[in-house]
């Protein structure tokens, strides 16, 4: 690691949460065969005063963005190119970094609500979570918390934990549960994404089964679980339906695709891009795309969420912001890996992060296309592409580069830029701070000076926008303790206790059938059991501390009054078993259908209730390929250059079609035209 320009002293974070967390240990031990400490625990927390009454919700939701007064609350004044909190202006590379969370934040904020959730609960801070409005300082306090994730030290404890058996991980979580307090944010993961949640109880309700009892911002207010099959090793979670007993479309996984990260690593993690003391020693990569093709090559070999092959130096997650449906549109990935030299290769439209300590770097590729990889080492970066936009950030200094060829050398608080066509190589330094190179189809390239690259917030790619609705879930604002009809939905769902893991079946008819809506639809509504107007809103970026010493990121001031939450229900919901249909006539499908054509997968959602209009769906050959389509009544689909028309209440000759009733009510927002 080179050394760094003394722009700034220090290079530890003070805390996230309203005071450091005294006494929280992060405890990996154990391995093999591990017995279970099977005794009922909980900590107390209850989700309807203990959570949000708001529910997950994308950047897209608000006005507020991580910022320059963000970073201080998170690093102090090794943030700020002053070195002082007034009028903070962020150095370069921060503010690249602050680019990396604000994008990442675009499809939700999960873990930032469920960390904040649980620093509040620890200390006991009023008014209750419940109370607190989606705004101001609340809303930073919870981008603050997401924003821990992209720590080094993070990444490391995660992936750690990732490696344990489910076993290890139950007996952790009692272990913790025994302070009374949440120690640890849970993540489970499917191919199409992953989630964050807080555990805050178990139960055993038999010598093989295991209930993780979990407040999930995406359903304020609702008792939730993850369900643990100890004979088979696999856990099961209801994502998207607001009855959990009845959800087909449920994740599952084993061990690998669970895991746990203590708030104790969100506290002390090193500073990604602080200059004296700081010793990053990984690269923590961002990578959101329209595809899966993409790949970041080492010595070990190539990975790609689109291959099965395992390479030992590069850990991979999604990240925790996902959806009930079987193909994601913009798939988004966190990585981090120990090596300083490898190859990132991005053949669709895509926008990636790279954050290793020497700099921060954001790359945009649009269009598929086959592009050569571009080439990290610890000083320097090289491509060959000129549909790839590039800019690169090293303390103070920052440069875009938008050419066909060029290699960039990283030093201190400097950057040297050799183009192709340019006699000499571009300097950006402290004289000259702010440089776009651009290839104007000339021998010789454009250098010009600016003023405005030093941003919190990039330009969004407009592909890379996620939809306002996720799959599977009706509108954030529907989902809100605000929303009477949502209280009441949430009051309805049986609590009956779990006594067995769900059982999907198969059976097989040669007749038409019909799948009908069983689902309960939640309308939005005008009033709602929590008024947050008669209690102040906590502020989570203010501290007892002086501004020498940076309060923690998310971190409020505890009150001298101790609120003591009410305890949840011990009881906890059942899951029911699944049944899926096949016909080789006829389906009628009433909503949110999923159908199989001569072994390909089709998806599509019905408005109409059976009838023939509002339908899209996809076509899926093999991963990574997939084939987009509409049908109605006038309209058929497209598969490459063949087409077919397709009416929803009858299949083409020659094709198989099955239906299974995925679960949700009203309008899918695939299926609205």
């Amino acid at each position: 690691m080179r050394s760094r320009s003394p722009l700034r002293r220090t290079s530890r974070i003070t805390a996230i949460a309203a005071v450091v967390l005294a006494g929280i240990v992060s405890s990996c031990s154990g391995g093999g065969s591990v017995p279970l400490s099977a005794k009922k625990i909980d900590t107390g927390l209850a989700p309807k005063s203990n959570g949000f009454a708001f529910a997950n919700f994308g950047a897209g939701a608000t006005a507020e963005v991580f910022n320059a007064s963000d970073l201080y609350t998170m690093f102090g004044d090794r943030a700020c190119a002053s070195g002082k909190e007034e009028n903070c202006s962020p150095t370069a590379q921060a503010a690249a970094w602050a680019q990396m969370v604000n994008d990442a934040r675009q499809s939700g904020h999960c873990e930032g609500l469920v960390v904040q959730a649980s620093a509040r609960f620890d200390t006991k801070q009023t008014p209750p979570t419940v109370q607190l409005p989606n705004e101001g300082e609340v809303t930073h306090g919870i981008m603050r918390a997401f924003a821990t994730q992209f720590l080094p030290e993070v990444q490391d404890t995660t992936n750690a934990w990732a490696k344990k058996s489910l076993v290890e991980i139950l007996n952790e979580l009692h272990k913790s549960f025994e302070s009374g307090g949440t120690q640890y944010t849970l993540g489970v993961y499917t191919p199409t994404g992953g989630h964050a949640v807080l555990p805050y109880a178990l139960e055993f309700p038999s010598k093989d089964l295991a209930v993780i009892k979990v407040y999930d911002s995406n359903w304020p207010g609702m008792e939730r679980y993850v369900v643990i099959d100890l004979k088979t090793d696999e856990w099961f979670f209801s994502f998207s339906s607001t009855n959990p007993q009845d959800d087909e479309c449920a994740w599952t996984g084993k061990a690998g695709d669970l895991d746990i990260t203590p708030i104790s690593a969100r506290t002390a993690g090193t500073c990604p891009f602080c200059g004296d003391g700081t010793k990053v020693t990984k690269s923590v990569l961002l990578i959101r795309s329209t595809s899966s093709d993409w790949s970041v090559t080492t010595k070990s070999g190539t990975y790609s969420p689109s291959s099965t092959e395992i390479v030992s130096d590069v850990e991979s997650k999604a990240v925790r912001t996902a959806t009930c449906d079987t193909v994601v549109k913009i798939p988004e990935f966190v990585l981090s890996t120990d090596e300083t030299d490898f190859e990132l290769t991005l053949p669709d439209t895509a926008s990636a992060y790279v954050s290793n300590g020497n700099s921060v770097v954001r790359i945009v590729t649009t269009g598929k296309k086959k592009r050569t990889p571009i080439t990290f080492t610890e000083n320097s970066i090289s491509l060959n592409d000129n549909s790839t936009s590039i800019q690169v950030a090293v303390d103070d200094v920052i440069a875009q580069v938008d050419t066909n060829s060029s290699q960039i050398t990283i030093e201190n608080n400097a950057l040297s830029i050799a183009v192709e066509g340019a006699s000499t190589p571009v300097i950006v330094n402290e004289t000259n701070p702010q440089v776009v190179v651009t290839d104007n189809g000339t021998s010789t390239p454009t250098i010009e000076k600016s003023t405005d690259l030093v941003t919190v917030v990039a330009p969004v790619v407009a592909e890379l926008i996620p939809e306002a609705v996720k799959p599977g879930l009706s509108a954030a604002e529907v989902r809100s303790l605000s929303n009477t009809a949502y209280v009441e939905a949430v009051a309805a769902v049986p609590t009956t206790p779990v006594t067995a893991p769900p059982v999907t079946t198969t059976t097989t008819t040669t007749t038409t059938t019909t799948i009908k809506k069983s689902e309960t639809t939640i309308a939005a509504g005008a009033s709602g059991s929590t008024d947050s107007s008669t209690s102040p809103a906590v502020t989570p970026g203010s501290s007892t501390t002086s501004s020498s010493s940076p309060a923690s990121p998310g971190s409020s001031s505890p009150s001298t009054s101790v609120n003591t939450p009410s305890s949840s229900s011990s009881s906890s919901s059942s899951t029911t078993s699944s049944t899926s249909t096949s016909s080789t006539t006829t389906t009628t499908a009433a909503l949110n259908c999923v159908f199989v054509l001569n072994g390909y997968g089709a998806q599509g959602f019905n408005c109409n209730n059976g009838t023939k209009r509002g339908w899209r769906g996809y076509l899926t050959r093999f991963p990574g390929d997939t084939y987009y389509f509409n049908f109605g009544p006038d309209t058929g689909y497209q598969y490459g250059d063949y087409t077919v028309d397709y009416d929803v209440e009858s299949v083409p000759a020659g094709f198989t079609a099955s239906g299974r009733y995925t679960g949700g009510g009203g309008c899918h927002p695939y299926g609205c035209p």
